[in-house]
């Protein structure tokens, strides 16, 4: 799965936060957090993403 991937099965399943995950983590995904980050502004999703950083607990509503 990559960006794009993702952003279309947020839209298929018409959710209203992302989240993602292991991007930084599993050497064999070949988007980081900017690949990413770029991909979800492209497809104008930027703004149903919530990002996280390991450690530190986020609450999402």
């Amino acid at each position: 799965m990559d960006g794009k991937d993702a952003v279309q099965i947020m839209r298929d399943i018409d959710a209203d936060v992302m989240i993602p995950m292991h991007f930084e983590s599993w050497a064999h995904f070949k988007e980081g957090k900017e690949d990413l980050a770029k991909v979800f502004m492209d497809e104008g999703f930027a703004d149903k993403v919530c990002w996280t950083t390991r450690g530190d607990p986020k609450v999402v509503y």
